[in-house]
């Protein structure tokens, strides 16, 4: 689900590139309706990814913390 995300998100990000661009014709409203067509389903495939795994993402944030607080002076 996570390849799917990131894949989906790479297909966002270059629909928003065409589609807001500075040079991005008025006709090409597809290109608009596309960068939110692609960026619900990674942001639903990320959001899966931390629900499956919560614990990772908890591990990520105490290492954080730890370097944060022990740094060396």
């Amino acid at each position: 689900m996570l390849k799917l995300g990131l894949l989906s998100l790479i297909c966002a990000l270059t629909a928003g590139v065409f589609g807001f661009g500075v040079n991005a014709p008025e006709g090409w409203t597809w290109s608009k309706v596309s960068f939110f067509f692609f960026l619900l389903p990674a942001l639903a495939a990320f959001v899966d990814s931390t629900m499956q795994r919560p614990s990772l993402l908890w591990e990520v944030v105490d290492e954080v913390r730890h370097k944060r607080n022990h740094k060396q002076p």
